[in-house]
């Protein structure tokens, strides 16, 4: 079994590639020297208190990445099955870049990931998560990104209140 700073340092890369793009970027978001950064992403060090906390003013859920399990905030960071994730993808790819003509580093900047992490999505090397659904939602005000979870189900989804 892997050890502790393993676990986490792997969770921890999995982050920068995720929502930073760079170690630098991420070194730069914690205030820290590259060099630290790179102490705990080797597993030398674990994040200490100073570290979890900054992490945490940056959306990131502490308790995965130090734990492995998913804090109750950290529920909107579950990965969607990989068919409706291909499906939606492919929503992103036909509604925005093509008929809004949207380049990718706009549409990452919007959702609030790197560009790279965007391309990785796309291209299947990363899953996609429900919080990032939620802000392509958000962002296009547009349901048709989210029916490919409901397919086969009777669910009907609308972005007006129901009419009593």
């Amino acid at each position: 079994m892997k050890n502790l700073n393993s676990l986490v340092s792997n969770r921890l890369r999995q982050l920068v590639a995720y929502k930073f793009g760079t170690q630098a970027a991420l070194a730069r978001a914690l205030d820290v020297k590259p060099q630290t950064l790179t102490k705990y992403l080797s597993g030398e060090y674990l994040p200490g208190n100073t570290i979890q906390r900054k992490l945490r003013q940056l959306g990131v859920d502490v308790e995965y990445l130090m734990t492995g399990r998913h804090s109750k905030q950290g529920v909107h960071s579950l990965v969607i099955d990989p068919s409706a994730a291909n499906a939606i993808l492919q929503l992103l790819q036909e509604k925005l870049v093509v008929e809004r003509k949207m380049d990718l580093p706009s549409i990452a900047a919007r959702i609030g990931i790197s560009t790279r992490a965007l391309r990785m999505l796309v291209s299947g090397k990363q899953q996609l998560s429900l919080s990032i659904l939620i802000q392509i939602t958000q962002i296009t005000q547009d349901l048709s990104f989210v029916a490919p979870l409901f397919a086969g189900s009777s669910i009907r989804l609308s972005l007006n209140p129901p009419e009593e």
